[in-house]
């Protein structure tokens, strides 16, 4: 089981003798965006992977986890410490300089720069990953909490020029405190947290009236236009069972899906009985990711749903 070490002391001056065991972060590799005043309890510790995964696919959008990997580069833009100078020569430090972090990436490009700039500003909160598995955040009495963040900015890209290619860079600005006098770490994870904690993907669906009476076709696409039905075509398992799909009139009474089945022509075809308007829309869309993950498709999301015309 993962456990928590702090790195805190209450001894004033604290003693500095070395043992064989002691933190020094490596380079860091990614890092989880998490809602402000995220706590990783120590009751968690034994079902970690599962609580980080159930965290990742929660599905409330404001209570999830958000995963990033494969950090490339790393620059230190870090205030300096607040110094005073006086007239007789002496010099003081006035307080620490905020740390300001900024990792690029290259994996996910623009379609994942425009995502993290959602997230630009002071709502949520962050921990650390490196290169040994290790996962860092601040101290705190019932386990290890996020990082409170002062700013999470994402830059706007930076066009490749020939030379460089394109340029897609995070930044996190925090007090130095919390990796310092208040941090604490879990380094002995028995899982890879950046190889299995997975962000979800959209989902875009588009559907047509077919030929047939209260038969509706239906496709399900990644955001850059891959037909995902194809890769989870089962009826009793992925988007082929009904179960995973939802679908309501304009009113928002609920339309009895009778069969879903997949067409090799890269569509599904859905049969619509109980409920069907005789007018307006049907609206069609996907359970949430929890329930999704639950019938073999994991790690994704609808972006939203979409609207046929009934008649």
């Amino acid at each position: 089981m993962a456990t928590i070490d702090n790195i805190t002391t209450s001894q004033i001056p604290a003693n500095v003798g070395i043992g064989s065991k002691y933190f020094n972060p490596k380079l860091v590799k990614g890092a989880l965006i998490v809602p402000k005043g995220t706590i990783i309890t120590t009751a968690n510790l034994s079902t970690l992977q599962t609580v980080l995964q159930g965290l990742a696919q929660n599905d409330t959008k404001d209570a999830r986890l958000y995963p990033i990997a494969n950090f490339v580069d790393f620059k230190d833009n870090s205030e300096k410490p607040v110094t005073q100078s006086f007239g007789y020569g002496a010099e003081v430090t006035v307080r620490d300089g905020i740390q300001k972090w900024a990792f690029q990436f290259i994996k996910g490009g623009k379609n994942l720069n425009d995502a993290l700039r959602t997230f630009n500003g002071d709502l949520w909160d962050f921990f650390f990953v490196d290169q040994k598995n290790v996962l860092f955040g601040k101290t705190c009495s019932t386990g290890i909490q996020a990082i409170p963040s002062i700013e999470i900015y994402t830059d706007p890209l930076i066009l490749n020029d020939g030379k460089k290619i394109a340029e897609y860079v995070i930044n996190f600005k925090f007090d130095p405190k919390y990796l310092n006098e208040e941090g604490a770490f879990i380094a002995d994870a028995d899982f890879d947290i950046l190889d299995t904690i997975f962000g979800l993907q959209d989902l875009v669906l588009t559907g047509v009236l077919s030929g047939t009476a209260k038969t509706l076709n239906l496709t399900v696409k990644s955001i850059m236009g891959q037909n995902i039905g194809a890769l989870y075509t089962s009826g009793t398992t992925g988007l082929g069972n009904k179960a995973v799909w939802t679908c309501v009139d304009d009113g928002g009474a609920s339309v009895t899906i009778s069969t879903m089945t997949w067409n090799s022509l890269g569509y599904f075809v859905a049969v619509c009985t109980t409920g069907y308007p005789i007018s307006g829309k049907v609206h069609f869309n996907l359970v949430g990711p929890t329930a999704l993950a639950a019938a073999g498709v994991a790690g994704f999301e609808s972006a939203g749903e979409v609207a046929i015309t009934a008649v």
